[in-house]
C-alpha cells in the first residue's frame, strides 16, 4: 500500500474573522491543512510554534503590520512562502512585500480561483524550493566525507562550490564564489582549473594525471585531476566538478620501492640489491639464520652484521 504523502500546512492571519472561515474552509476542502487567526499576537505565536508550508497574511492587521509577521517568517523559516493580500492596494506596500520575500500580493476580494492557483503556485514553488535544499545538503556532506579537493563550477566557468579540503590545501575561500575559476591560482600553474574549463568547454570528461602543485601552504605535492561536465536531464551542460586527489605519499612510496640507492651503509641500485634491502627488512624482527653467499672479500659478513643491527635498533629491538 502506497505511502500517503502528509498534508501541506497553510497558515492564514487577518483581522476579520469572516475572511479566516471563508478561505480557510474552502482550503480545507482542497485538503490542506489550515490554521487561522485574526490576531497579530497569535499569529506571531504560530509562527514561533510551528512550521507551514505557506502563509496568507493581511497587511493591515488592527493597527498592526503584517509585513512585520512577514520579516519574522523569512528570518525564522525561509523556506516558508508568504502570500499577501489587503483590501487597500499601494504600490509601495507590495514592492516592500516582495522585497522583504512575499511569493505573491493579491487583493481582495479574493476570487475562489484566485486562491486556488495562488495556492498551488506557492506550495509547487516550495516543493522545488525543499528539493534545491536536499540536494544541496547531500551535496554538502559528500563534500564534507570526502578527503580529496572538490571544485564546482557553474555553466559559465564562475566558481560554485568546494569542499573543505579545497579550502586547506588549495586555498579556496568563500569570497570566491561567483568569480572566475580561471582568474583564482593560489600560486599554483591553475593546472587544475584548466583542466575543469577543459571539461566544461569540451562536455566531456578530462583527466591530467600526476602533474606537480604548489598548494596555498607552499609545499610542493603531486596531484591526479578528474574533472567531469554536470548535465541536466534535458542534457544541458549546467556546469562542471573536479577531483583532485594529492598522490604525493604514493609516488614517494613507489619512487622508494624503485630504487634506494643505500641502505644502512650498503651501497647498490640494482634490482638484487633492491631485493636485498626489503628481505632485510623483512627478517629484522625475526629470530632466524641468515646464509649468503658470495666471494671472498667482498664484505658480506661486515655488511649484514652492521645492516640487521641497525635495523633492529630502528625499530626498538635493542
Amino acid at each position: 500500500m502506497p505511502m500517503q504523502q502528509p498534508q501541506q500546512r497553510i497558515m492564514l492571519i487577518d483581522d476579520e474573522e469572516g475572511i479566516c472561515f471563508t478561505l480557510g474552509t474552502l482550503l480545507k476542502k482542497e485538503g490542506y491543512h489550515v490554521e487561522s487567526t485574526s490576531c497579530f499576537e497569535n499569529g506571531r505565536e504560530l509562527i514561533r510554534s510551528s512550521r507551514y508550508d505557506l502563509a496568507f497574511i493581511d497587511i493591515m492587521l488592527a493597527g498592526e503590520s503584517g509585513l512585520d509577521l512577514l520579516r519574522e517568517i523569512k528570518e525564522a523559516v525561509p523556506a516558508t512562502q508568504v502570500v499577501m493580500f489587503t483590501g487597500s492596494p499601494k504600490l509601495e506596500s507590495a514592492v516592500e512585500a516582495v522585497r522583504l520575500g512575499a511569493f505573491d500580493y493579491i487583493t481582495k476580494p479574493v476570487r475562489y480561483e484566485t486562491l486556488i492557483a495562488v495556492t498551488r503556485h506557492a506550495l509547487n514553488a516550495k516543493a522545488l524550493s525543499d528539493e534545491r535544499e536536499r540536494y544541496r545538503a547531500n551535496l554538502d556532506a559528500i563534500f564534507r566525507t570526502v578527503s580529496d579537493s572538490i571544485i564546482m563550477v557553474d555553466q559559465n566557468g564562475r566558481l560554485a562550490q568546494f569542499n573543505s579540503t579545497a579550502e586547506r590545501v588549495c586555498g579556496y575561500h568563500h569570497d570566491l564564489i561567483g568569480n572566475d575559476a580561471a582568474d583564482f591560482h593560489s600560486g599554483c600553474g591553475g593546472e587544475c582549473q584548466a583542466v575543469l574549463l577543459e571539461a566544461l568547454g569540451g562536455k566531456a570528461p578530462r583527466e591530467m594525471r600526476r602533474i606537480e602543485c604548489r598548494g596555498s601552504g607552499g609545499k610542493i605535492r603531486v596531484v591526479s585531476v578528474t574533472a567531469t561536465p554536470v548535465a541536466e536531464s534535458d542534457g544541458t551542460i549546467s556546469g562542471a566538478v573536479a577531483v583532485i586527489r594529492d598522490e604525493s605519499a604514493l609516488v614517494e612510496l613507489e619512487r622508494t620501492l624503485q630504487k634506494r640507492g643505500r641502505y644502512h651503509g650498503i651501497i647498490g641500485a640494482s634490482g638484487a640489491m633492491q631485493r636485498v634491502y626489503s628481505m632485510i627488512e623483512s627478517l629484522a624482527d625475526l629470530p632466524t639464520t641468515v646464509l649468503i653467499f658470495g666471494e671472498s672479500g667482498t664484505g658480506k659478513s661486515w655488511s649484514l652484521r652492521r645492516c640487521m643491527k641497525v635495523e633492529r635498533a630502528r625499530r626498538g629491538r635493542l
